[in-house]
């Protein structure tokens, strides 16, 4: 537990040679190399690989960060230069020795992870793969049938970074769509305490340069509020952005520039926004109770449903506050859920 490693010799009964890990840090496995390379290597809290040379008794080499958090297991494979570790970041790595002058030196082979946070949100990119996110604050997309094709999305954008300082912060929604993907971003991810909406494309894998800003003055409280939900059109044109001021912006995915701003869409939080199947109708449940329904042509609110004790719809005792809702856009049916333990289904057609 204080990073001692001792090489001791079973047949002579006597210690041969002692090091120290890194930092002193707390030593989880030690495994030799057997394919004729004198290599003990030691994993420990810190994430670190640290190589040790028998031969010359010192330290060889370290592989910084190579798992974001503490590793428990590293083992050799048998007479190869093949080296296997696992970690609590919920990863499995291959790493291969190959550098032929000896250094130390390893590379990444092969590996499996999933999330390294419990995962909170998953939703269908077609018929076949999943895209997921958990408190790690990464977006993996994993096709169901080939189990081996897992992937995480790269962040390597400036913007993402900046905001962020470095840390993963954990995404509250996202939307995704088979429409344009081979053409410009097709998923949006919505933030903790974020103003912006991060674009990402399952074509690249990767994060989008392009980030959703506030539409209206940043000097509007309302129009600047932190977004709470998330859509995309069917066609994979436009982007539809719930804030938690109750505010409601419409973007074009391909540019991303703000198009159209309802200021005075809701009073309260949005929390969720749906789109009908031909885009015609847009379907926003927020905070205050309120259900709208808003004409995509006009951006008028042609229907409203309020969830209130003297509600029709609520006539057993009332409705409570809404907690959640879902749509499907092939039957039009919307169906609300409040902390009321009650269950409302709307005829979205009919309003």
């Amino acid at each position: 537990s204080d990073g001692m490693i001792v090489v001791h010799n079973l047949r002579t009964d006597r210690t041969v040679m002692r090091f120290e890990h890194h930092r002193h840090q707390r030593v989880n496995d030690v495994s030799f190399r057997t394919d004729g390379v004198p290599y003990l290597v030691s994993v420990a809290d810190d994430g670190n690989i640290a190589v040790w040379n028998l031969k010359k008794r010192k330290l060889e080499n370290i592989h910084y960060h190579a798992h974001a958090q503490k590793i428990v297991s590293a083992q050799f494979v048998d007479d190869e230069n093949v080296l296997l570790t696992s970690s609590t970041d919920n990863a499995l790595k291959m790493w291969l020795f190959d550098d032929e002058y000896q250094t130390g030196k390893m590379r990444l082979l092969k590996q499996r992870s999933g999330h390294g946070g419990v995962p909170n949100l998953c939703q269908f990119h077609g018929k076949m793969s999943l895209l997921s996110t958990g408190d790690d604050g990464t977006l993996r997309l994993s096709w169901i049938q080939r189990d081996i094709q897992c992937v995480s999305f790269g962040q390597s954008n400036k913007n993402f970074r900046r905001h962020f300082q470095g840390e993963a912060n954990r995404i509250t929604a996202l939307q995704v769509t088979p429409s344009k993907s081979r053409f410009w971003s097709n998923v949006c991810t919505v933030h903790r305490e974020c103003n912006k909406v991060f674009l990402w494309s399952t074509q690249r894998m990767s994060l989008d340069a392009k980030v959703l800003h506030p539409g209206m003055d940043a000097r509007n409280v309302r129009s600047s509020a932190n977004a709470s939900t998330v859509a995309i059109s069917k066609c994979g044109h436009f982007g539809y952005v719930g804030r938690e001021s109750g505010v409601i912006d419409q973007y074009n995915l391909e540019s991303a520039l703000h198009r159209q701003h309802l200021g005075d869409a809701h009073s309260k939080r949005v929390l969720h926004l749906f789109l009908s199947l031909f885009n015609h109708v847009l379907i926003s449940v927020a905070a205050d109770n309120l259900i709208k329904f808003w004409n995509l042509n006009t951006l008028q609110c042609q229907h409203c449903v309020t969830l209130l004790a003297d509600n029709a719809a609520a006539t057993d005792g009332g409705g409570g506050n809404i907690a959640m809702a879902a749509y499907d856009a092939h039957s039009d049916l919307l169906a609300v859920a409040t902390d009321a333990l009650r269950v409302y289904l709307f005829d979205a057609f009919n309003g």
